[in-house]
């Protein structure tokens, strides 16, 4: 008999290089399967389907400062592939900062220590934990409605740059 424990990916970092644009734009309906840097396929690992995503972000910059972050599901009918937005929120940097010598969140990146949904995506939210204490870190949990893919895109507005760590679990 199967455990009823909870399955989940190990904490990933989203992007190879941090972002540094502006205001993301939002994706497009289209025929070809959406990939790229933020796109993740929910079946990551062994096949399992996990039905949340958590999310916590870093970058750096000055406390206080600020960056974006949007989150959609892909879902799939016939050849098209369509996103739906799930999170539109506005990141705020603390200063709990990584480990020194970290290859993911070293000491130069501050995590988030408040994020601030727009109140158009806030029923996606499965758990919000933005305690926007200074040395807090932030973290959001989000059902993904049994999409094939989720992408994040992440820009910034005053911080100098933005990533994230994620990790899907069922």
């Amino acid at each position: 008999m199967e455990s009823l424990a909870t399955k989940a990916v190990p904490s990933t970092v989203l992007l190879a290089s941090a972002a540094t644009g502006g205001g993301p734009s939002d994706p497009a309906p289209t025929i070809t399967e959406p990939t790229g840097p933020g796109i993740i396929d929910v079946f990551t690992v062994g096949g399992n389907a996990f039905s949340n995503l958590s999310l916590s972000f870093f970058g750096q910059g000055n406390v206080g400062d600020t960056a974006v972050a949007k989150v959609y599901l892909w879902l799939r009918v016939g050849s098209l592939w369509y996103p739906v937005q799930i999170l539109d929120a506005t990141l705020t940097l603390g200063a709990a900062v990584g480990v020194s010598g970290d290859p993911n969140v070293d000491n130069t990146r501050k995590f988030v220590k408040n994020i601030s949904p727009n109140s158009a995506t806030t029923t996606n939210l499965k758990d919000l934990v933005s305690a926007n204490q200074s040395n807090s870190i932030a973290s959001v949990d989000l059902d993904l409605h049994g999409a094939v893919k989720f992408e994040v895109r992440l820009g910034v507005t005053t911080a100098v740059n933005i990533n994230a760590l994620w990790r899907t679990y069922s």
